[in-house]
């Protein structure tokens, strides 16, 4: 259990440890303790303890920017696997309130809680406000927003949104073509999804034969040893 505290202008935490209460100082140098102790309170879904443990950090969230993202990052998952898409929008806000800058993480999470609330306009408002904050979009940005879509049948938006992927130099995965089928059997379109799985077949077998043929020809040396 943890209280916050404070002495002069030194913010504290109050943690009870083995019965005891103790003091940690928060600075710099302890801001991954307090990361720590956030993961632990999102584990056990309790998101408003979390919250409650960055509050102290305040001061000095200037000079600790990338463990603070991180920490509140943990919280927003937590937001996302509640589907609470209310908390997790003024989580965000509250980030760029205190002066920090959301990374790809931060708003892929946004991106994924707007998604599995069936709220797909504003996970597309997400990916654009990601582009104009010059935050590149990555694997996780297209699947999630394709899978966004999929459960709206876009089958077009899908595709212009995997076009705009390739064009950015990203490799979709087995989850973004997953998501692509998923798509065209909502759509009701199960020759596009029993094409797309051959292809995918046919892909992997081609990935797989140079490891074959290596592999024949490692054998056939070590037999002519």
């Amino acid at each position: 259990c943890c209280q916050s505290q404070g002495i002069g202008s030194a913010p504290y935490q109050v943690c009870c440890h083995g019965g005891k209460l103790q003091p940690v100082c928060l600075t710099a140098s302890c801001c991954y303790l307090v990361a720590t102790g956030v993961h632990a309170c999102v584990c056990v879904n309790r998101l408003s303890e979390a919250e409650t443990l960055l509050e102290p950090l305040k001061a000095v969230a200037g000079a600790v920017g990338r463990p603070m993202v991180s920490a509140y990052n943990l919280i927003m998952k937590g937001h996302l696997k509640a589907a609470n898409t209310n908390a997790a929008r003024k989580l965000f806000v509250a980030m760029k309130a205190k002066g920090l800058t959301p990374d790809a993480v931060t708003y892929n999470t946004l991106l994924a809680t707007f998604v599995s609330a069936g709220e797909v306009l504003r996970a597309k408002a997400v990916m654009d406000k990601m582009k104009r904050e010059a935050v590149q979009p990555d694997v996780w940005s297209y699947t999630a927003l394709t899978v966004g879509l999929g459960q709206q049948m876009s089958i077009k938006e899908i595709q212009t949104l995997l076009g705009d992927m390739v064009a950015a130099g990203i490799e979709p995965t087995e989850a973004t073509y997953t998501a692509l089928v998923d798509a065209y059997v909502s759509a009701g379109d199960m020759a596009a999804a029993h094409s797309l799985l051959e292809h995918l077949v046919a892909q992997q077998q081609q990935q797989q034969q140079p490891t074959k043929q290596q592999h024949q020809q490692r054998h056939k040396h070590q037999r002519q040893q």
